[in-house]
């Protein structure tokens, strides 16, 4: 291949030696034009050779290896859920945005069905979430650190006399939230005829309405679930049916940033001290 002044050269030459004679104008102009154009394209592909690539998909860096809080927060009432707006609220949307901004990081949090979050936990798709204690929490993730303890609750229409116990319950219809763990005396019971339901304020419509016995709930989902649909506590009967639950923050054994257990940990343990958990899950008046 020729070089930028052999090729310079030969093109004036040319150029000279074909304008001789009348004769060979004709040919000489033809000429001319093909060795210009062949200069030409040679300049245009040796700058594109000179010229820097640009960058491809699999050439630019990416954020994916910073370290953020990867939350699953599970679609539960009042846990999380969807805004009017169409914004993730709940007691565990805005417990998940303090822990990120009391440890000074950034945050994903992705509302999911409780299922799914319990699955996400243990693959290591998320890497935090909270959840009650149970056999299937604690083969998924390992306790950064309790978060709450609720009371479980069994409820009932007004002036109805059937005890609301799991013996008493026995042969009658009892509504749950689907997914959710209830320790074991009633996910094990077999007597009671147990009704899922995708959300509490279903199964409170359905007790009102005669179409089950009772409904188990934690006392905040039920509390927080009146005070929304504006029911007084006087038209429900209620007991205790588990003194303490505790409701943990695990994180995923498959974790993509293990190194985030002790800051996540000391958030949280701040929290506590200063007051702002208690603030978070304080029950409705």
């Amino acid at each position: 291949m020729l070089s930028r002044p052999d090729l310079a050269r030969f093109c004036a030459k040319s150029s000279t030696n074909r304008w001789g004679d009348t004769h060979a104008v004709s040919q000489a102009v033809k000429t001319d034009a093909f060795v210009y154009c062949w200069c030409l394209l040679y300049v245009v592909i040796t700058c594109a050779l000179a010229a820097p690539a640009s960058a491809r998909p699999s050439d630019l860096t990416t954020s994916s290896d910073e370290a953020f809080l990867n939350f699953a927060t599970p679609d539960v009432w009042p846990w999380g859920y969807l805004a009017d707006s169409g914004s993730p609220t709940g007691t565990l949307v805005e417990f998940s945005s303090r822990v990120a901004a009391v440890a000074n990081l950034p945050l994903l949090n992705e509302l999911r069905p409780h299922r799914r979050a319990v699955l996400e936990l243990t693959s290591g798709e998320a890497d935090f979430v909270v959840l009650f204690e149970s056999p299937a929490a604690k083969a998924a993730g390992v306790e950064v650190e309790s978060v709450l303890s609720v009371r479980t609750l069994m409820a009932g229409r007004f002036g109805e006399s059937y005890p609301l116990t799991i013996n008493g319950l026995a042969g009658k219809t009892v509504g749950y939230i689907r997914g959710t763990f209830y320790e074991e005396a009633f996910q094990d019971d077999e007597h009671i005829r147990k009704i899922p339901v995708n959300g509490l304020a279903q199964a409170v419509t359905m007790l009102q309405l005669g179409r089950i016995d009772a409904l188990v709930s934690s006392d905040q989902a039920f509390y927080h679930t009146l005070r929304d649909m504006e029911l007084p506590i006087a038209g429900f009967r209620t007991d205790v049916v588990i003194a303490e639950q505790k409701a943990c923050l695990y994180m995923s054994r498959k974790a993509k940033h293990p190194e985030l257990y002790y800051p996540v940990q000391k958030a949280v343990r701040e929290m506590r001290h200063t007051g702002e958990l208690d603030e978070i899950f304080r029950l409705p008046q």
